[in-house]
């Protein structure tokens, strides 16, 4: 009796220490799972985490900020050619420029009349405004005229045909001729603005399309810029604003008094009314 009543202890003893043992295993490989789990779920928050950060930055990429997109151009090389002739004060006579660019508006109306004549619309309100603004230093040459698209600026401003360029340079050296009299034959007289202004700036719109901003610097006789307009007052069906924003040198032509002696010089053959 008293040897059954020491096996029946020791196996109570034994089935203990193994129910000791397998406790412990069972405990870790739960936590073992949980770790798995946590792990899974960690990477899992952070694969989501990565995927919105990288939304994120995708539709942080593509926000419009509302600024037009500005397009760099090359000038042909002989426009820097002449732009370098006429920025270097080849001319004694820098009135001229007055002349040539208030022949181009005068031409441009002559073109919108025409496109008017022939498409039976009306063309009662062309004209040619000049005004200065002594506070921007700036000397304004605006028409209502049948303005111009990129193309237009790309082919008119950026272009000069190379015959006329050779041409215009041919006569640079006779001095039977009057100087103030060249610039306007060869098809550069737009160029005669950089003789008072350090920079120009354009301003157009054709009769069909957006707003348009051009503008070059004498500082860069290479390059010069297009982009959508959205800042300046918006041109009325169509039209070019020629802005020269002038030296301090040239500061005589933001005198009234002196800017009207000149229209009258200027003007004579003009057909248009200058205001």
């Amino acid at each position: 009796m008293y040897r059954a009543f020491l096996t029946l202890l020791l196996s109570s003893c034994l089935f203990q220490a193994q129910a000791w043992l397998v406790t412990p295993k069972m405990q870790l490989k739960s936590a073992s799972k949980l770790s798995v789990q946590s792990r899974r779920s960690s990477s899992g928050f952070g694969k989501r985490l990565f995927r919105t950060s990288r939304l994120f930055e995708s539709a942080s990429s593509v926000v419009d900020t509302g600024a037009p997109a500005t397009e760099n151009y090359k000038f042909e090389s002989n426009v820097s050619r002449v732009m370098d002739i006429i920025i270097h004060s080849l001319y004694s006579n820098k009135d001229v420029f007055l002349r040539e660019l208030v022949s181009n508006a005068a031409d441009a109306c002559d073109k919108k009349r025409y496109f008017c004549v022939t498409n039976n619309k009306p063309s009662d309100n062309l004209k040619i405004r000049v005004y200065a603004n002594r506070e921007d230093n700036t000397l304004t040459i605006e028409d209502s005229g049948i303005g111009m698209n990129k193309e237009d600026l790309i082919n008119n401003l950026g272009k000069i045909a190379e015959s006329g360029t050779k041409r215009f340079i041919e006569n640079l050296s006779n001095k039977d001729k009057e100087e103030s009299n060249l610039i306007g034959q060869f098809g550069v007289g737009f160029y005669s603005g950089f003789l008072v202004a350090k920079k120009i700036t354009v301003i157009t719109k054709g009769s069909s399309g957006e707003q348009l901003r051009w503008e070059a610097a004498s500082e860069s006789l290479s390059d010069y810029s297009i982009t959508k307009d959205l800042i300046t007052e918006p041109i009325q069906d169509s039209g070019t604003r020629v802005i020269l924003h002038l030296r301090e040198e040239s500061d005589q032509y933001l005198d009234e008094l002196s800017l009207k002696a000149l229209l009258e010089k200027y003007s004579e053959f003009i057909q248009f009314p200058i205001e």
